[in-house]
């Protein structure tokens, strides 16, 4: 009946009727097709043809109709692709080929054609500006993307607290304990500056002297209470130095999708630690003993203080005529340490593929089981710490 449709996109389909009139008598036949190359009437500059398996599902026949019917129903499937973007196709419905029982005489109307445009469905496009607007408002949560001096120091005197939450006294105090903190960081230029090259070299440097200043007082702690010094690495420097690190995976863990920028950030950070950490300070002093000019009185201090090393190589050094300085670092009781640590690796290793064969995720899941992997992991560090300390003794 109609020469143009306007379907919804989410109407999923939509019913054709294709009516005989003038008469009832006998066998009369049609076909039909679906047609998006040569449309009855051509797009315009916000139109464009629908495609055959994207926008729509094709159909072509031939419909009968027997003595005594006068109407037959069609019904083409109409596919939503989800895009949230505004849309107008076009396809066309043909009959063609109407034989009839009398003597040929059985022919169309001009109603042989219709047009059917496609437009997204209001609801639909609601939903999705409203689901947009949502991701939009978690992603300005979760930035770490700063404009100005003035936004980050805001931001250090805000309070930090969820979306419709009202600060307790627990948040109120751990404030004002890491507001000097915060205050200091806020100094650490803007990520607008130099595509965010500046703000990271900057951020570097502020970590490596605040990691310094723990240490320093961690070490001053441990030997005012008579605490070995490998004790006091793996616990209170360790400690110290570790919770930046915590925080920032906490923050990882809650803004992104999967657990890998968490995970990620713990193994990166621990492969910085080992790899530059140790490996930039020997580099720098196996360069200063062995291209230095050291004078005499330095070769002698150095040569007293291996001539009886257990290393032999660093023993006939010492004891050489010609007295040559190296870089040396004597192996001290931190192998059995070690040890434990690599062990409760593996486990922590261990319990992540076995979350992950079981629940699908390495962090949260289903309770009580993402406690019981909490537990696990504190439990962990609890027997390394013991474990060295044990041995330490």
């Amino acid at each position: 009946d109609e020469l143009i449709r306007v379907v919804k996109e989410s109407s999923q389909y939509v019913n054709v009727p294709v009516k005989r009139i003038n008469g009832s008598s006998g066998t009369i036949t049609v076909k039909y097709r679906c047609d998006d190359k040569i449309l009855k009437s051509p797009c315009q500059d916000d139109e464009r043809p629908a495609l055959s398996g994207t926008d729509y599902e094709s159909v072509n026949g031939q419909l009968s109709f027997g003595p005594g019917e006068i109407e037959k129903i069609l019904r083409i499937n109409i596919l939503d692709d989800k895009i949230p973007e505004p849309k107008q196709v076009k396809f066309d419905l043909v009959l063609f080929e109407c034989v009839g029982p009398v003597g040929g005489r059985a022919c169309l109307t001009d109603h042989s054609v219709t047009q059917f445009k496609i437009v997204n469905d209001e609801n639909t496009q609601a939903i999705m500006d409203l689901a947009l607007k949502l991701q939009k408002e978690k992603d300005e949560k979760y930035t770490v993307a700063t404009e100005s001096w003035a936004d980050q120091f805001h931001n250090a005197f805000e309070v930090e607290c969820e979306d419709d939450e009202v600060p307790t006294t627990s948040t109120y105090i751990m404030h004002y304990i890491t507001l000097p903190w915060k205050i200091i960081f806020a100094i650490v230029p803007p990520t607008k500056y130099g595509n965010g090259w500046v703000c990271f070299c900057v951020s570097l440097s502020f970590i490596g002297v605040v990691t310094g200043i723990i240490g320093d007082l961690a070490s001053l702690f441990g030997c005012s209470v008579g605490m070995p010094d490998a004790t006091t690495a793996i616990t209170l420097v360790a400690l110290g130095t570790s919770l930046p690190d915590t925080f920032a995976s906490k923050a990882a863990a809650l803004s992104d999708d999967t657990a890998d920028a968490a995970i990620g950030n713990v193994t990166g950070s621990n492969a910085v630690n080992v790899f530059l950490g140790l490996g930039l300070p020997w580099l720098m002093a196996a360069a200063y003993w062995d291209f230095g000019d050291h004078s005499d009185k330095v070769k002698l201090e150095w040569a007293a203080k291996y001539k009886n090393s257990q290393s032999s190589t660093l023993k006939k050094l010492a004891n050489a005529n010609n007295i040559k300085p190296a870089f040396a670092i004597e192996a001290g009781s931190l192998g059995p340490s070690v040890l434990i640590f690599v062990c409760c690796a593996l486990t922590a290793v261990f319990i992540l593929v076995m979350r992950r064969r079981k629940f699908g995720v390495e962090l949260g899941g289903p309770q009580p089981y993402a406690n019981y992997a909490a537990f696990a992991f504190i439990c962990l560090w609890m027997i390394y710490i013991g474990g060295s300390i044990a041995l330490e003794a």
